[in-house]
């Protein structure tokens, strides 16, 4: 644990000074939102080890960004502030707040940046892994074999096969059994 609050030191100590203060680009705003989601459904529910779990994987993301935004940096601070209120308040004021960071709202996640417009689904050709394809979390069955199909990788194993089962699982997995 101390690892990771020195981590979340030395990024506040590395932008404090040069904070950007444009919104965050649509991957970040994404992961971002993401994260507040995460955080605060974690704290409602009494799940805290995930929350902070949730947190220290949303630094990691924060440390290889070149500059962060003002939003961002801030957002952190508040989610964090619950499991390491001491050290967020300080924080806080490095970072040129003269409130405290105990009277601030806790962020809300935008519901238009949970929702993913593609995701990553794996195709198998009989339990082995052979190509990923970019789908919609909502695409049916059909739709999926199709652009399965259509993948020159998948194609190659599908020659002169014919498919006896399809097992699929929208958002995350096609397995076509020959």
């Amino acid at each position: 644990m101390r690892r990771f609050l020195n981590r979340v030191w030395q990024l506040v100590s590395k932008h404090r000074h040069c904070l950007e203060s444009s919104s965050p680009d649509l991957d970040s705003g994404r992961r971002l939102h993401q994260t507040i989601n995460k955080v605060s459904e974690d704290i409602q529910a009494l799940k805290y080890n995930t929350a902070i779990a949730a947190l220290m994987e949303y630094l990691n993301a924060l440390q290889l960004k070149p500059s962060l935004c003002e939003v961002e940096l801030k957002s952190y601070l508040l989610m964090l502030a619950p499991f390491a209120p001491h050290l967020t308040e300080e924080l806080w004021h490095q970072i040129g707040e003269s409130s405290s960071i105990h009277q601030q709202t806790f962020p809300q996640a935008n519901p238009e940046f949970l929702t993913q417009e593609q995701v990553t689904i794996t195709v198998q050709i009989n339990g082995r892994k052979r190509a990923n394809i970019l789908l919609s979390p909502t695409a049916l069955q059909e739709e999926a074999i199709a652009i399965a199909k259509q993948t020159q990788s998948v194609q190659r194993y599908l020659e002169n096969q014919e498919i006896s089962r399809v097992v699929y699982v929208p958002g995350r997995i096609l397995n076509l059994v020959t």
